[in-house]
């Protein structure tokens, strides 16, 4: 199959592109990604051409950028480039320059996605980077995701040349006197991909003429499997857990009923950025009984509770307080977690009401004579104390929460009220019995917590 036409069936097989879409083009001014631009304008593409100069190679990088303006120019298509401090950015986050320029080139390929409203960005890779990519991962212990090569479509970004070869794309350079510039830095074999490309994948390819080939095969073989996986993962996971304001709960013996354990907790928590060895002291934990432990990802945490394990997103560190005045009739809160309330009040004659028992407590009838505004309406503090109601003596928070069996994430979403700093409600959960209506009460404050839709 001709070289275009292979490229083009591989983009209307995959769905990378429909009739009229202008995407980003990702040029660097290597054969690869001239090669892209060539194909994507004899198929009828236009779109913009992005390049990036990542100021690592002196007079060299300019040169590529001067290159590909040209290009543009000769393209009538618009042209972008960012110029990055690649050298300082790898310094402060601690990356190679490798892993530091890809960083700095997708956040800004997102960025100007969303700026100029573009049909997704085309990237040059083709199957040599595949294989390539499969050997760095294979290194750093990806397992099934990072092993089942790169993806035609991830998200905005698209990958029309992963049908063709390198040698397939030199070729075509060739036969269409297309120029390119050579990234010298490409020969250094002190950069991992560069040493696997030089060194590696030779030998391989000295023992399999078409190495390149079969492993693109088994790639499309891994990412079935990977499917399947998943899906297989997903189903379970949902039928386990339940997911109660904003907290996964999933029961701790159902999770040891699974074997490997490891695995299972592997492929469930994976995708929240949970490690290999994170999930090692996760399982260990559930298997000795560990109480009280917590485990962090970059974004969430699992806490080992008494029967279940309980997944969040990692709450703000807020001190925030909201104030409630006497004229207001509601105000709308968030908790630390994102979830928005409304806390409405009213007052009202205590002869409307007949029965004040509320058995969950989302509504609070309190002695409107002994309340003080503005009311506070915070999170808990350390020594906060309260006097439950139907109790006489004062108990901490913190030993009301045991004798509850709150979990972390509770007693992290929990409100507190306060006037005058004392504690008159813990909004939905119980009354300060300091509040409570008796029958000498002739004025009832209604305060009323419901989630916001």
């Amino acid at each position: 199959m001709h070289f275009l036409q292979k490229i083009t069936s591989f983009i209307a097989e995959k769905h990378l592109l429909s009739p009229g879409n202008k995407p980003i083009i990702a040029v660097s001014g290597g054969a690869d990604s001239i090669a892209m631009l060539h194909v994507l304008s004899k198929a009828g593409y236009s779109g913009y051409i992005a390049h990036c100069n990542f100021q690592l190679r002196g007079s060299e990088s300019d040169g590529d950028e001067q290159f590909v303006q040209k290009l543009a120019d000769k393209y009538k298509l618009p042209f972008f480039v960012k110029h990055f401090d690649t050298k300082s950015y790898a310094k402060h986050y601690k990356l190679s320059f490798e892993m530091a320029a890809r960083d700095l080139r997708y956040n800004w390929f997102t960025e100007l996605h969303e700026y100029l409203g573009a049909d997704g960005v085309a990237i040059a890779h083709h199957q040599d980077d595949a294989v390539e990519t499969f050997h760095i991962n294979l290194l750093r212990g990806t397992g099934i995701r990072g092993i089942k090569g790169i993806n035609a479509q991830s998200g905005i970004y698209f990958r029309p040349l992963l049908s063709v070869s390198r040698e397939e794309i030199l070729n075509y350079c060739r036969q269409q006197e297309l120029f390119f510039r050579e990234d010298s830095t490409n020969a250094s074999t002190h950069i991992m991909r560069n040493k696997i490309r030089h060194e590696i994948i030779p030998r391989f390819k000295e023992i399999q003429e078409n190495y390149t080939g079969i492993m693109n095969e088994n790639f499309q073989r891994f990412a079935m499997a990977e499917h399947i996986l998943q899906n297989h993962i997903s189903e379970l996971f949902n039928t386990l857990s339940h997911e109660e304001n904003g907290i996964i709960r999933i029961p701790i013996q159902k999770l040891l009923d699974l074997h490997p354990l490891e695995g299972y907790l592997y492929e469930f928590f994976a995708p929240y950025n949970f490690g290999l060895s994170t999930i090692k002291q996760l399982e260990h934990s559930l298997i000795y009984k560990t109480p009280g432990k917590q485990f962090f990802s970059e974004n969430h945490r699992i806490v080992k509770d008494r029967e279940e394990i309980l997944l969040t997103e990692i709450p703000a560190n807020s001190d925030e307080k909201y104030t409630l005045h006497k004229t207001d009739t509601q105000i709308t809160i968030t908790d630390p977690f994102g979830e928005t309330y409304t806390l409405t009040q009213s007052v009202i004659p205590a002869e409307s009401i007949t029965n004040f028992a509320n058995q969950d407590y989302k509504t609070a009838y309190l002695n409107w004579d002994k309340i003080h505004y503005p009311l506070v309406i915070r999170h808990k503090r350390n020594g906060d104390y309260f006097y439950p109601l139907g109790m006489k003596g004062k108990k901490k928070l913190k030993t009301y929460f045991i004798d509850k069996k709150f979990s972390l994430p509770e007693k992290e979403r929990l409100w507190v009220i306060t006037s005058e700093s004392r504690i008159i409600w813990l909004a939905g959960n119980i009354p300060d019995d300091r509040f409570k209506v008796t029958s000498s009460t002739d004025w009832i404050l209604k305060l009323q917590l419901t989630v916001s839709s």
